[in-house]
């Protein structure tokens, strides 16, 4: 069974249109960010940020960035024609992008259920 396909399964599972999917670990985290974005985003909109802080993506990870609050990441995500990948955070710092609390990713999922998020 491919990747895809299994997360089409964790889709249907998860009781949402779309899943929240939130990586931890202590290495590899960003490159699976972008490996299950790639991934995802011909099925539906994808949105791709942190809690903490990121690198820009390479052209190669995701070519679309947006800086604002979360609900407008999600709202541009979900316009965005397929395959949508857009990697998203709150503000940029020293040369990294400043993720969003958690309270605000949970306030943009529920109110756009149709867009994939990928935090780690």
């Amino acid at each position: 069974m491919r990747l895809s396909e299994k997360l089409k399964d964790i889709v249907a599972a998860s009781g949402r249109r779309a899943p929240f999917i939130s990586i931890t670990g202590g290495g590899g985290k960003t490159s699976l960010l972008y490996m299950l974005g790639s991934a995802l985003s011909s099925e539906g909109p994808t949105l791709l940020t942190t809690t903490t802080k990121i690198f820009r993506p390479e052209p190669r990870q995701c070519r679309s960035m947006f800086l604002g609050p979360a609900g407008y990441a999600c709202r541009f995500a979900a316009a965005m024609e397929k395959p949508a990948l857009l990697t998203a955070a709150g503000g940029e710092q020293r040369g990294k992008m400043i993720g969003y609390d958690a309270g605000e990713l949970d306030e943009a999922a529920a109110a756009f259920p149709d867009v994939q998020i990928i935090s780690e």
